[in-house]
C-alpha cells in the first residue's frame, strides 16, 4: 500500500500533525505484518529469480502452489530446517535459435529460491508435496494445538 502521505509535497508533510504521520505509519506497518501467516516470505538476490508463490488456508492446512514451469521434479530440492522451508532448484533456458533475434523475454532462467519461517503451529513432519504440470504445491498441515476446540459451559 502507497503511503498516503506521499502525495503532499514534502514542504507540506512537515506541517502535518505528528499524530496523524504516526497513525499513517502504524497502518503501514500493519498491513505488511497481517499481510500472511507466514512470517516472512524471501528470495535470495544471488538467485536468478524467484517463482511466483499462492497460499491458502483452510482449517486444516496450508497449501502454497509455486509456478515452476519447464522445471523437472529432481531439478527441485524441498528442505524444512529450524521453521524455515525453503525451496531451490533452476530452470535452465533452451537455446536452439538460428538467425533469429529476440525482441522481448519475459520467462525468467536461473537458479531460484524462495524460503518462508514457518508458522509456530504446524506438523512439520506430515509436509507433503506434489509436482504436477509445473506447479509445485506444499500442504502443511496444522498441528493439534493449532485447530479450535469447543469447551462446553458447565
Amino acid at each position: 500500500m502507497k503511503n498516503p502521505l506521499s502525495v503532499f509535497p514534502q514542504r507540506l508533510r512537515s506541517r502535518i500533525p505528528g499524530v496523524w504521520k504516526s497513525m499513517v505509519d502504524l497502518e503501514s506497518e500493519m498491513n505488511q505484518w497481517l499481510q500472511s501467516p507466514f512470517n516472512s516470505m524471501e528470495e535470495e538476490s544471488r538467485f536468478g529469480y524467484a517463482p511466483a508463490c499462492n497460499l491458502k488456508e483452510n482449517a486444516k492446512e496450508y497449501t502454497l502452489q509455486f509456478d515452476l514451469p519447464g522445471v523437472k521434479r529432481d531439478e527441485i530440492k524441498i528442505e524444512v530446517e529450524n521453521n524455515r522451508l525453503t525451496i531451490t532448484g533452476e530452470r535452465e533456458e533452451k537455446k536452439e535459435e538460428k538467425d533469429s533475434k529476440h525482441f522481448l523475454t519475459e520467462c525468467c532462467y536461473g537458479s531460484f529460491m524462495r524460503s518462508l519461517a514457518l508458522p509456530m503451529a504446524v506438523d512439520e513432519d506430515k509436509i507433503d508435496a506434489k509436482h504436477e504440470d509445473g506447479v509445485l504445491t506444499i500442504k502443511i498441515p496444522k498441528a493439534e494445538s493449532s485447530k479450535a476446540k469447543t469447551v462446553k459451559i458447565h
